[in-house]
């Protein structure tokens, strides 16, 4: 969970199910620990602006709980939008949003804060929530839920509750879904849900695990990396791959002589993605130093033929095998078509940053407008299309995820700098 500590934090908005390692707009939020307001929202007075927006789209803007800060977290084929929304003390309460209508998800007895971080396609919503602890400082526990229907459900890791970043990871139409508990900063577990039922994805140091899932297809496999043991000390990462039960190393494809023993090698890498065909995205660092991106698909692994002498931060993968990333040095944004490369340009002259790639090929993110202001964008088929401000006299906007419609969640800041969630609806078509 992000905000498992309390005082004043700085959240980054998030791609569905987890959207944290992106360069985004950040957002100061407070936390109000060991307090919770006593509020049941009455959905018909939480009832979204609905504006017009750039051609194609409308513009959305899902309300608030009356605090400063109200962000989206997942969005599905129906519309339905999970998310987390402040509350004037500054707590965090989850939401689903639909047909106009922000509901809050409740809380487990004993919490005080609660952030929704994904949503199927039946409408169900997993999530963390922090117990107070009675203290401004404290390590507090966090919970895991599942919202079905209205109704709230606890999910216990096998070793209790996780503290600090624990959060869900992914929840598929199925029902099962992937978090990543975090005990301590040298014990971090990956679990998987089936039917309810909790398993430990394990790892491969025998001394000390610490395994960060990163994403869950349709099938149930899991994609993220574990820790291994070197000689030389530190934390080396190998990406790994779980599927019934069994957690498979990818291995590292490139080569990097460890310190105290020269013939181990020292190199790491991680898994960030996988689609429904089982291919596996991610990034290691090679020879030149150089972080490049990969695709594991059938236990052969390749290196993606783009930009060879440029450092690759790949982003996404979809269920066509296309890859959206970016090159640094300079930042062009990218999306690899099986060998073709298409640079997807600016709203100005200055930096675009992919958030998410959709399954047509769409990719969304923020881009600089010629002004230098940071609008969330969708481009498809070369062609950019800037999704404007957001809001009236609005400081930026960025755009997180797509759905199968062509709708896309994002968020964007007021002029007091208060961050509103926005859905960009599609319309006609």
């Amino acid at each position: 969970m992000a905000h498992a500590s309390c005082g004043p934090r700085t959240i980054s908005a998030s791609e569905e199910c987890r959207m944290s390692r992106l360069p985004i707009l950040a957002i100061a939020v407070v936390v109000c620990c060991g307090c919770r307001d006593a509020i049941t929202p009455s959905p018909s007075s939480i009832v979204a602006d609905v504006a017009a927006g750039p051609s194609g789209y409308e513009v959305v803007d899902l309300g608030s709980f009356g605090g400063i800060s109200t962000l989206g977290a997942g969005l599905n084929d129906r519309g339905q939008v999970a998310g987390s929304a402040s509350v004037p003390s500054g707590a965090d309460h989850a939401f689903v949003w639909q047909d106009g209508v922000l509901q809050d998800l409740g809380f487990l007895d004993g919490t005080i804060a609660a952030e929704a971080e994904a949503i199927n396609a039946r409408g169900q919503i997993a999530g963390s929530m922090i117990e107070s602890c009675g203290e401004f400082a404290c390590n507090q526990v966090v919970r895991l839920f599942l919202w079905d229907s209205g109704s709230l459900r606890q999910l216990d890791p096998p070793d209790g509750p996780g503290h600090g970043g624990t959060q869900v990871v992914r929840l598929t139409d199925a029902g099962d879904l992937v978090a990543e508990v975090d005990y301590s900063p040298s014990a971090t577990r990956g679990v998987v849900w089936r039917a309810g039922v909790p398993q430990d994805l394990g790892g491969f140091s025998p001394t000390q695990i610490r395994t960060f899932p990163n994403a869950m297809n349709a099938r149930g496999q899991v994609v993220g990396a574990s820790t291994v043991d070197r000689p030389e000390g530190g934390v080396h990462l190998h990406p790994f791959l779980w599927e019934n039960g069994r957690l498979q190393d990818l291995g590292v494809p490139f080569e990097r002589p460890c310190r105290g023993d020269p013939t181990v090698n020292c190199a790491s890498a991680r898994a960030l993605g996988i689609n429904a065909r089982g291919e596996v995205l991610g990034v290691a660092v090679n020879s030149a130093g150089l972080s490049r991106a990969l695709v594991w698909q059938d236990a052969a692994v390749r290196e993606l033929d783009v930009y060879p002498d440029r450092t690759i931060l790949p982003i996404a993968i979809n269920d066509r095998g296309q890859v959206a990333g970016t090159a640094v040095f300079p930042a062009v944004a990218f999306l690899w078509d099986h060998g073709v490369v298409q640079e997807l340009g600016s709203l100005g002259e200055g930096d675009t940053q992919i958030s998410a790639l959709g399954d047509a090929g769409e990719v969304v993110g923020w881009s600089l407008t010629a002004s230098g202001e940071r609008h969330a964008f969708v481009w498809q088929d070369g062609q950019m299309t800037d999704l404007g401000p957001g809001v009236a006299d609005g400081r930026g906007s960025q755009a997180q995820v797509i759905n199968h419609r062509g709708d896309v969640l994002g968020f964007a800041l007021d002029s007091q700098f208060h961050t509103h969630a926005i859905l960009w609806r599609k319309v006609g078509g």
